[in-house]
């Protein structure tokens, strides 16, 4: 089992919706695993999954047997399967130094930020690139790119085309990196986001899946819309 120290439910409010739209930016791809899996009918797998599907299942693990697992959400109970297919990602509380060039980054905008190409920061999620590619540059009010310099309190982004933008944070900005994993960090206890296909019997067919920290048994996610 992967574990992860307390975090705040501030970090939890703020990281949420940036889960979200990293799974679907880049749910057509796969990434290897380096830890073996403790549940052996759901690995993680260098395989290319299918496409995303538009169904999803967010809430708190409540159990795990083999590679299904009982998620309570705000719809209620709900069936997780997770096979050699699904990619698997690990959502972990983090901070600016952590940031590197060649990253991958999505940008949540304050309240009060000026318009793109640049945004001062609520909360940034980042990680490795998935087969080489980011999410695009727009997402939303959000930035999301290629991170291609850290200065101080900014972060250059190159999106697909080119383009560049720049992401302002503060000391109130929450950080969050995106880690590929394997099925043994879905665990009793974890939030749980997963993006696929829901079968005639109300199961979920996962081809994408997030797992993140609660705060006190509660995840606080909203109802997630692709």
């Amino acid at each position: 089992m992967i574990t992860s120290s307390p975090v705040s439910r501030g970090w939890t409010t703020a990281v949420v919706g940036l889960v979200a739209l990293s799974l679907t930016a880049c749910g057509s791809s796969s990434g290897p695993s380096s830890t073996p899996s403790a549940h052996p009918s759901a690995t993680a797998s260098s395989t290319p999954p299918a496409a995303v599907g538009r169904d999803h299942v967010v809430g708190l693990v409540g159990s795990v047997s083999g590679g299904t697992a009982t998620v309570n959400g705000p719809d209620g109970r709900a069936i997780v399967d997770v096979t050699p297919a699904t990619r698997v990602t690990q959502i972990v509380a983090s901070r600016l130094t952590d940031v590197t060039a060649g990253e991958c980054l999505v940008a949540r905008p304050t309240r009060d930020s000026g318009g793109q190409p640049t945004v001062t920061a609520a909360a940034v999620l980042f990680g490795p690139p998935v087969n080489g590619q980011c999410a695009r540059g727009k997402r939303g009010r959000g930035l999301a790119g290629t991170v291609a310099s850290v200065d101080g309190n900014s972060i250059t982004l190159t999106a697909a085309d080119g383009t560049s933008s720049t992401v302002t944070v503060t000391p109130a900005t929450r950080y969050a990196r995106r880690a590929v994993a394997d099925s043994s960090a879905i665990a009793d206890g974890q939030c749980l986001l997963a993006l696929g296909t829901k079968g005639t019997d109300g199961t979920l067919q996962a081809t994408v899946v997030s797992v993140r920290p609660s705060h006190d048994d509660r995840c606080g996610a909203r109802r997630h819309r692709t």
